[in-house]
Formats: structure tokens, sequence, C-alpha cells
């Protein structure tokens, strides 16, 4: 098919360059009338003015030469080599991954034949992952994170195979590959062929978590937390309530990788309602099937107000004076009541000596309300263990 291209090319500019174009004072001849057909001389007399042109037989076969092998460049060779691989692939994290790969005519010779696996990586780079030349494998070629990962994967119902099976997939193995398989030496006998590999690993089953908050107007702020990870790739987490509304849009979602690539997400949104309204979270795999999904009901004025710091004082203040009275008097019933002066004398020292300490006086930065509480109660106390202390001895 080659040579008869070439024959036609050459017919084609012989064609062309014996013909010329004409002006004629009183009649206008086409274009292309070829000069056979006129006088190779100038007519004068009748009004026409032609000219011939010549090319050269070595001429002509030159250029009809380089307008061959512009055609074979930029024609498709229909009698040549065909490589077919899948667009992408599918593969769990830590099986195997076949990628598949078929070449037709099946026919090569052994010594000529090529192949060459190659990695496609993000930054540009390739990388060789499986070559095989010379009749034999060539290890040495292939990148340190391939090595005794790869291997041919030969099956009878496909004679001219060239598929490849990777072993113990990783997260960073997804992308982009090439095939690249040459049968024999000459134009038309080699191709590229390029395919994807997706890798995915199922999420666990998702968390969710909820918290309140009161505003100041005593209003519910709930946050709702919905928690996945051990997932890759980047899963789509959805918020839906139970009239069916879609509340995605209110809701902000992290990630984090961890060393092996897997992911761990989490998704919150914030709602502030009185109702006892349900809301589900919806976590999808886009590789993989079925979805997950979870629900919360949030809970009706679940809305206890915060107390202030004076308040939350004076009741931690009574709780441990309650108990230290619990403690003297299960003391007092425990002993006989024996008292002494010199008991006497130092529990009234030990009261002289706190309130030559101001220890009872009040500290400016206190309420003077809760401070003039805890005073009393602190008094009261003094009081009942120094006779708690009388009634031990």
């Amino acid at each position: 098919m080659s040579h008869n291209r070439f024959e036609a090319i050459t017919a084609g500019i012989q064609k062309l360059v014996g013909y010329s174009s004409c002006r004629h004072r009183n009649l206008a001849l086409h274009p292309l009338t070829p000069l056979t057909d006129l006088s190779p001389t100038e007519s004068r007399g009748s009004g026409t003015h032609c000219r011939t042109a010549t090319m050269p037989d070595s001429a002509i076969a030159s250029f009809a030469v380089f307008i061959h092998a512009c055609l074979l460049v930029h024609l498709p060779v229909t009698d040549g080599l065909e490589v077919v691989v899948p667009s992408a692939s599918l593969a769990l994290l830590g099986e195997d991954a076949l990628l598949n790969c078929t070449f037709a005519p099946a026919r090569y010779s052994a010594e000529d034949f090529v192949l060459h696996w190659i990695r496609l990586w993000p930054s540009a780079r390739e990388g060789t992952i499986y070559s095989f030349y010379h009749n034999r494998e060539q290890w040495d070629q292939v990148d340190v994170e391939f090595v005794n990962r790869t291997r041919l994967f030969h099956s009878s119902a496909a004679p001219g195979s060239c598929a490849l099976l990777l072993t113990g997939v990783r997260t960073t193995d997804a992308g982009k590959y090439k095939a690249f398989v040459r049968t024999r030496l000459g134009i038309g006998h080699y191709r590229n062929a390029y395919t994807e590999l997706q890798v995915a690993a199922r999420y666990s089953q998702p968390l969710i978590s909820l918290s309140t908050v009161c505003s100041q107007n005593k209003t519910a702020l709930h946050y709702l937390t919905c928690t996945v990870s051990g997932g890759y790739p980047l899963a789509h987490i959805h918020w839906h309530n139970d009239l069916g509304e879609d509340r995605t849009a209110h809701s902000e979602t992290t990630n984090v990788a961890a060393e092996d690539g897997l992911i761990q997400m989490s998704s919150q949104i914030n709602i502030s309602t009185h109702s006892n309204r349900t809301y589900t979270c919806s976590v999808s795999n886009p590789l993989l099937t079925p979805h997950h999904n979870i629900s919360a009901t949030l809970p009706v004025n679940r809305c206890v107000p915060l107390l202030n710091t004076g308040v939350m004082v004076t009741v931690a203040t009574l709780s441990i004076l309650l108990l230290l009275s619990l403690a003297c008097v299960v003391r007092w019933l425990a002993f006989p009541k024996r008292a002494t002066d010199q008991r006497e004398q130092d529990a009234s020292a030990t009261t002289q000596e706190l309130r030559t300490l101001r220890i009872l006086d009040e500290p400016p930065s206190l309420h003077y309300t809760s401070w003039t509480v805890v005073k009393n109660i602190s008094f009261y106390f003094l009081r009942t263990a120094n006779y708690c202390s009388m009634a031990a001895v």
C-alpha cells in the first residue's frame, strides 16, 4: 500500500507541473487549460500570451519522496500493530491489580519483541515497572518501588496478551500507566497504550456524636459530628433531615491522611432549633458501594442555663463543708465526749490565729454577697471543728 501511495503522489506532481495559467486579451482561457493544447511559442497576433513550465524528473522524484514521508508520519498505518487496554481498572488496597493488555496481530519475533510498562507520575516523571526485551525480563530497569511486585499475566484465551499483574496494591499506585509493545523492527510494528489504575479502600462504619450548648437567650445550639476512617480516596459526606432537606451546604468537612495514605474524615453541622428533628449522615466512597448511613435525633429543649462564677464557688464550698461536718459528726458518735481545758485553749488559739491572719476578711476580688456567705459558713465550720475536737478528747 505504501508503494501505491508513492506512485499516486508522483503522478499527481507530474500532472500539476503540466498546467499553467494563461491570459488572453479577448478570450478568457480556463486556468487549468493544459499547456499541450497551446502553442509553445508566444502568439502575439491572436492576442494570446501563454508560457509553459517544466520541471526535471529528479526534482519531481525528490518532492514526491518528501510528501510521502510526511504522510507516513501523520497518517495512521492501517496494516500495523494494535494494542488494546481498558480506560481504567479498579483494585482494592492490599490486593492484586490486573492491568489488562492485548495486541494484534499476535505474531511477533522473539528476538525483536519488546514490552515496557511505564508509571506516569503526576510530576511528569516516568518510571519503569516492568521491562522485557532481548528475549528476557530486565529487572535492573525496574523502579525500586515496584521490585518483586510485577509479573506478566499470561492467558490462553488471549494469545496476544501483554497484561501485567501488580501485587500488594498501595495508595501510591493509583494513577496513569503506559504500555509499550513492539513485535518486530520496522514502522507500524510498535504502539503505546494508556490506562489508569484506581485504588480504593472501604471506610469504617460512621460514628455520630451530639453536643449541645446554650446561648445567652437560652436557645439550644446542637453540634452534630460524623466521623469515618481507614478509607481511600476521599469520601462524599452528605447531611439530610427527616424532611428530606439537604443540609450539606451548612456543614464543614475536614480530612487527615495517615502515613499509609488512608484517610480519616470528619464532618460537623451546627443546628439551632427547639424541635426533635432527625438528621442523617451519609458516607459514600466514589469508587465503591454500598453507602453507609447513620442518624441522630436532636433532643427537645435540652438547654441548661450556665451558672455564674459566684454561685458556682458558693455551691462548691457548701459541698466541701457539708462533707467535713458529716465527718465530724461520725467521729463524735464514734468516741466518747471528753472536754479538757487544754483542747479548749488550743481551739481558741486556732480561731484567734485565723482572725489575726485575716483569713475571714473580705477580699476585694469577690462579690460581697457570695463572700459573706462563705465567711459565715467557714466560721461555723471552725466552731464545729473545735467542738468535734473537744468531743473527741
